[in-house]
């Protein structure tokens, strides 16, 4: 006996049936070209015109018709006796299944299985993704996603239309949680994007939200930067079990540093020194202090002034005259020190008998300095350049190297810049608190811009533009080493580039562009234009027109 029933399958009208289980029915049944079967419905149909019905008709096969298969008698009996069975072999593995007892249940992201042992079955549940055996519940577990439960349903047809339904929206619940995300970037002022995903997410509410407009090109909403609207999508979301991640700007809220104050410090740092030079280095780092050092020179100073009162050994360091001090460098200038390293020594050394202990009779003229020798930046060609950027597919990645190249910054400034340093219609950046704790003002290109849009759009950065993993505190610069690294590496260039190196090539491929050295000066930050003097070494603006001697000359051979 048939059981008949109205389906509608691709979006036409269609019969479909179920039966009980009877082996010569079913190959019956398969051997006919016009009767297909749905996996989508889990039964076989025909086509709902006279045709197709009238050759159905011509089996002789009895059948019963019913207004919906909700009211087929026993329908959860009939879909576990649609299976593939092609031939006599396969009909006793199929007789075997049918009363085969199995139970499919979801707990903690996993499908569990229960069923009675076969060969068959179990090489299925293996072959299904994250597939394990428990030996505590006696139970097979595979990962709880749609498409393992498909291929469990088409095998052993257990799950009700319902039930299988049921599980398929709880699976996506937890696969694809609803997830409400606001955030806000520099290119709409006075405005906030809000993103929606998720398994029946609410779509229309956002269309009811008064000012409301959908971007398609991000998958975004954007509404009027108003508290009272944010307040009511954010309430309502939440009442519907949605993840509302507020990415809005909020200082109180924000992760805070432990910033620690100016004797907290010095006192960290004096006690990492043998209590011998206590006294030493407290007089030292106070007087920094006064002067409003850097941090950043105070801890480069203090460990020279240390070697230097630990090779004196007992004697006085006060009283010493610059003879002392010349000797110290030399036994430096003997052991394998780089000259820069030697350098800041007599400068902390200079520093801490004119401006700890004010003697006017140590002059620096005094002290022997060793001859610094005079190297140019390493640079890269406008070629190697782009073939360097063009290796980078992480969005992150490629926003931090172009600000790196694009602005000309250093590697602490890049990361201290903040969303709302970021002047989109003047096409500026601000860079704040840069060496010698000087603000200076960048420019924003029209290429860099469309890299902040992707940028913001899929980070949704808050406070700081580059944020670390936690998504609140500040990137690292080991990390921007690493990227650095990592894209010569694809690029294939063998050259030694850092970080830093991007701003030597910022400034070469500007003065080989014709731009004035002033105003490189000022993007750059530079205090004396002598600094930025070194890169009309390295131009090719002022060569061009000048022609090598030896392109006056005949080769001794005919060109190729």
């Amino acid at each position: 006996m048939l059981h008949l029933f109205p389906l509608t399958h691709h979006d036409r009208p269609q019969i479909g049936f179920v039966f009980h289980y009877d082996p010569n029915l079913l190959d019956t049944i398969k051997s006919q070209s016009f009767i297909k079967y749905s996996k989508t419905y889990r039964c076989y149909y025909i086509s709902y015109t006279p045709q197709d019905f009238a050759k159905f008709k011509s089996l002789g096969i009895p059948y019963e018709v019913h207004q919906s298969r909700d009211q087929v008698a026993d329908n959860k009996r009939h879909e576990t006796t649609i299976v593939n069975a092609s031939d006599g072999a396969k009909t006793q593995n199929l007789k075997q299944r049918t009363c085969t007892k199995i139970s499919i249940t979801l707990q903690n992201q996993r499908l569990w299985i229960k069923m009675s042992y076969n060969t068959t079955d179990i090489q299925k549940v293996k072959s299904l993704s994250g597939a394990s055996w428990n030996k505590r519940y006696l139970q097979w577990s595979v990962h709880a996603t749609v498409e393992n439960l498909d291929h469990l349903q088409s095998h052993f047809h257990h799950l009700t239309t319902e039930e299988y339904d049921r599980l398929c929206s709880m699976i996506k619940k937890i696969t694809d949680p609803k997830i409400v995300e606001l955030f806000k970037v520099p290119d709409l002022c006075g405005y906030i994007c809000v993103k929606l995903r998720g398994h029946e997410i609410d779509w229309a509410y956002m269309q009811k939200t008064a000012g409301s407009r959908y971007d398609p090109e991000f998958r975004r909403w954007i509404i009027p930067e108003d508290k009272m609207v944010v307040t009511s999508i954010v309430d309502h979301y939440k009442s519907t079990g949605a993840q509302v991640n507020n990415r809005l700007f909020n200082r109180d809220t924000m992760y805070k540093k432990n910033d620690y104050n100016n004797h907290e410090k010095q006192q960290y740092l004096i006690a990492k020194y043998p209590e011998k030079h206590s006294a030493l280095l407290k007089a030292f780092t106070d007087t920094m202090m006064r002067r409003n050092n850097a941090w950043a020179t105070i801890k480069t100073y203090v460990p020279e002034i240390v070697k230097y009162a630990e090779y004196m050994g007992d004697k006085n360091i006060e009283t010493l005259d610059a003879s002392a001090i010349n000797q110290y460098l030399s036994v430096l200038a003997g052991k394998k020190i780089s000259v820069s390293t030697i350098h800041t020594s007599i400068n902390a050394i200079k520093y801490y008998y004119q401006r700890v202990l004010s003697r006017g009779d140590i002059q620096i003229e005094q002290i022997a300095r060793p001859k610094k020798g005079f190297h140019l930046p390493t640079i890269l060609s406008a070629n190697e350049t782009n073939h360097l950027l063009q290796s980078l597919n992480n969005i992150k990645h490629i926003c931090m190297l172009y600000l790196l190249y694009g602005c000309g910054l250093r590697l602490k400034e890049l990361l201290t810049i903040q969303m709302n340093d970021i002047w989109w219609d003047r096409n500026q950046i601000m860079i704040r608190n840069g060496k010698g704790d000087k603000d200076r003002v960048v420019m924003l290109s029209q290429n860099l811009k469309q890299i902040l849009r992707i940028h913001c759009n899929e980070y949704m950065p808050q406070m700081w533009l580059i944020e670390g993993q936690d998504r609140m505190s500040q990137y690292s610069s080991k990390s921007v080493q690493n990227v650095v690294k990592n894209a010569l590496n694809k690029a294939g260039i063998t050259k030694r580039v850092t970080p830093h190196t991007l701003r030597h090539c910022f400034a070469t491929h500007l003065m080989d562009n014709g731009v004035q050295l002033p105003y490189i000066q000022a993007l750059l930050g530079h205090k004396d234009i002598k600094t930025t003097m070194i890169y009309t070494h390295v131009t090719t603006g002022s060569a061009t027109n000048v022609i090598s001697p030896l392109d006056q000359l005949k080769l001794p051979f005919k060109k190729p």
